[in-house]
Protein backbone atom coordinates (compact mmCIF):
# COMPACT_ATOMS: atom_id res chain seq x y z
CA UNK A 1 0.00 0.00 0.00
CA UNK A 2 2.54 2.14 1.07
CA UNK A 3 4.73 1.92 -2.59
CA UNK A 4 1.18 2.56 -4.41
CA UNK A 5 1.30 6.12 -1.91
CA UNK A 6 5.17 6.84 -2.97
CA UNK A 7 4.35 6.01 -6.92
CA UNK A 8 1.33 8.64 -7.21
CA UNK A 9 3.29 11.46 -5.33
CA UNK A 10 6.18 10.98 -8.11
CA UNK A 11 3.61 11.21 -10.77
CA UNK A 12 2.19 14.28 -9.14
CA UNK A 13 5.44 15.76 -9.25
CA UNK A 14 6.56 14.85 -12.41
CA UNK A 15 3.10 16.80 -13.49
CA UNK A 16 3.73 19.57 -11.04
CA UNK A 17 7.16 19.75 -12.80
CA UNK A 18 5.33 20.10 -15.79
CA UNK A 19 3.28 23.56 -14.92
CA UNK A 20 6.97 24.96 -13.41
CA UNK A 21 8.64 24.60 -17.01
CA UNK A 22 4.94 25.67 -18.76
CA UNK A 23 4.72 28.48 -16.39
CA UNK A 24 7.58 29.93 -16.79
CA UNK A 25 8.03 29.89 -20.30
CA UNK A 26 6.33 33.50 -20.29
CA UNK A 27 8.94 34.54 -18.42
CA UNK A 28 12.08 33.49 -20.21
CA UNK A 29 12.25 36.26 -22.42
CA UNK A 30 13.21 38.60 -19.35
CA UNK A 31 15.49 36.42 -17.41
CA UNK A 32 16.95 33.68 -19.58
CA UNK A 33 19.85 32.72 -17.37
CA UNK A 34 16.60 31.84 -14.52
CA UNK A 35 15.19 30.07 -17.07
CA UNK A 36 17.31 27.59 -18.38
CA UNK A 37 18.56 26.84 -14.60
CA UNK A 38 15.00 26.32 -13.74
CA UNK A 39 14.27 24.47 -16.80
CA UNK A 40 17.62 22.26 -16.30
CA UNK A 41 16.28 21.41 -12.86
CA UNK A 42 12.42 20.13 -13.77
CA UNK A 43 14.19 18.23 -16.30
CA UNK A 44 16.25 16.03 -14.27
CA UNK A 45 14.20 15.88 -11.47
CA UNK A 46 11.60 14.70 -14.08
CA UNK A 47 13.76 12.58 -15.26
CA UNK A 48 14.78 10.88 -12.65
CA UNK A 49 11.11 11.10 -11.00
CA UNK A 50 9.88 9.29 -14.15
CA UNK A 51 12.62 6.44 -14.02
CA UNK A 52 12.29 5.88 -10.28
CA UNK A 53 8.35 5.80 -10.64
CA UNK A 54 8.55 3.20 -13.71
CA UNK A 55 10.66 1.12 -10.99
CA UNK A 56 7.95 1.34 -8.49
CA UNK A 57 5.40 0.26 -10.90
CA UNK A 58 7.07 -2.70 -12.12
CA UNK A 59 7.29 -3.72 -8.42
CA UNK A 60 3.60 -3.52 -7.86
CA UNK A 61 2.79 -5.41 -10.32
CA UNK A 62 5.71 -8.02 -9.47
CA UNK A 63 4.09 -7.92 -5.74
CA UNK A 64 0.35 -8.11 -6.92
CA UNK A 65 1.22 -11.19 -9.46
CA UNK A 66 3.04 -12.75 -6.29
CA UNK A 67 -0.30 -12.18 -4.41
CA UNK A 68 -2.55 -13.98 -6.79
CA UNK A 69 -0.11 -16.38 -7.12
CA UNK A 70 -0.10 -17.38 -3.22
CA UNK A 71 -4.07 -16.70 -3.42
CA UNK A 72 -4.59 -19.82 -6.49
CA UNK A 73 -2.40 -22.12 -4.47
CA UNK A 74 -3.44 -21.65 -1.28
CA UNK A 75 -6.80 -23.64 -1.79
CA UNK A 76 -5.21 -26.17 -3.45
CA UNK A 77 -3.06 -26.32 -0.60
CA UNK A 78 -6.12 -26.43 1.47
CA UNK A 79 -7.88 -29.16 -0.29
CA UNK A 80 -4.63 -31.60 0.11
CA UNK A 81 -4.47 -31.40 4.17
Amino acid sequence: MGLKIIYFIKLSLIVILSVVILGSVEGAPDQPVLFTFAFAVCILGIRFLWSSAMRDEKMIKKRLRISRRTLRISPKIKRAA
